[in-house]
């Protein structure tokens, strides 16, 4: 945020991720069917190799439907804060209950969400930049990423 000192990161950041997120889900059909080819496609059989490497072992439940339905839920204007707890409650942190409770607390916390909204009320483009401007300079969710990098992964 420094680096961007003079004009902000309100001006030219976020009105360009805002912009570039509206691109994106103006096209997100086509997007999504792009991906689901990776799934159901039989002749690249990518979703038997992904079950057979390490990524999918049981440490890991990679899921490659599972990864889609996240970019559909990204784009269809889901809320950045419940999409975060998703992703992190389908992922290794999820074995140690107190971390994860640690986490989504921290998540909520730093979101900003109005608390009466509909979690399930799409967001505009501009307000899911809002949030994960929120979420990716919050300092509690930056130290607390650096000191678990590697025993998340």
């Amino acid at each position: 945020m420094d680096v961007l000192e003079p004009i902000g990161i309100e001006g030219l950041i976020k009105k360009n991720m805002a912009y570039a997120l509206k691109c994106l889900k103006n096209n997100k059909e086509i997007i999504l069917i792009c991906l689901e080819v990776f799934v159901k496609e039989p002749s690249l059989d990518w979703l038997m190799q992904s079950k057979k490497s390490e990524i999918s072992s049981s440490e890991n439940n990679w899921d490659p439907a599972k990864r889609i339905d996240i970019v559909r839920q990204k784009l269809s204007g889901g809320n950045p804060v419940n999409i975060l707890i998703d992703e992190l409650s389908s992922g290794p942190i999820k074995k140690n209950e107190a971390l994860f409770k640690a986490c989504k607390d921290i998540i909520v916390n730093a979101g900003g969400v109005n608390k009466d909204r509909n979690s399930n009320e799409e967001f505009s483009p501009e307000e899911q930049v809002s949030c994960l401007v929120r979420l990716a300079t919050d300092k509690t969710i930056l130290a607390t990423t650096y000191i678990g990098w590697n025993s998340w992964f």
